[in-house]
């Protein structure tokens, strides 16, 4: 009599016959268990997603789980920060909210089985959309008269721009798709960005400042005229313009 353990490495999933046969001077006897090998589960993620950089919306990697579910995933962000999730069903998301590189540091199944996960996933921030307001010019005082300014964006076309006069807001401008934008103001005034978004919705950073001056109509006025007693051949006019 006795008891011995046996370690044994099973090369594939499924179900397997294990038996022992037993023998000594008297005779063999053998005897057989039925042994279920579980696949180990497998956790492979993928995306590359894009988000503004004000965004505080989550976004969503793809996940995709074998194996006897429930899963439960650990993931790594930026090789740290590492988080738990356990799924029902598969295909399945991670949603993510920081940009990084998200993998799969370890899952597990409802076999207790468990494996490294495979593949990546990404979550960056686009670029910061800009626009920069120049440029000089002026109007004169009821003439109708217009100026162009420039605005140079950076971004997504099309864009979508608002600006002051004088701190009043205007109406948006929609729809830009040139890069260097040539904006039309037909009142004279400090004018000013206040905001600008690109096609990707991000909100932009706006500069520059640019002052349309008025040019008033000319006036007239003190006009005085005389002559010389001494010499009839010279005739004074005086007068003062303002303008």
């Amino acid at each position: 009599q006795g008891t011995s353990n046996v370690d044994i490495l099973w090369n594939s999933s499924g179900t397997n016959q294990l038996c022992v046969e037993f023998y000594n001077e008297c005779g063999t006897n053998q005897s057989c268990l039925d042994i279920i090998v579980n696949e180990n589960p497998t956790a492979d993620i993928s995306g590359d997603l894009l988000q503004c950089v004000e965004s505080v919306d989550s976004l969503n990697l793809d996940l995709v789980l074998s194996g006897q579910s429930p899963w439960t995933v650990v993931v790594s962000h930026d090789g740290v920060n590492e988080f738990t999730i356990t799924y029902n069903n598969s295909p399945a998301v991670i949603p993510v909210i920081d940009p990084g590189t998200y993998t799969i540091v370890q899952v597990t199944d409802g076999n207790g089985c468990n494996s490294v996960g495979t593949g990546s996933g990404t979550l960056s921030n686009y670029a910061i959309p800009t626009a920069t307001l120049s440029g000089n010019g002026s109007i004169c005082e009821g003439s109708g008269a217009c100026v162009q300014l420039d605005v140079l964006f950076t971004g997504q076309a099309p864009f979508t721009i608002q600006y002051a006069i004088d701190n009043v807001a205007q109406a948006p401008l929609t729809g830009i798709v040139d890069i260097n934008y040539l904006l039309e103001i037909c009142t004279p005034g400090e004018v000013t960005l206040l905001t600008q978004t690109d096609d990707n919705g991000c909100a932009g950073t706006v500069g520059g400042i640019v002052i349309v001056e008025e040019n008033t109509i000319p006036i007239v006025s003190n006009i005085d005229n005389s002559c010389d007693p001494n010499d009839d051949t010279e005739y004074f006019v005086s007068f003062e313009i303002n303008a």
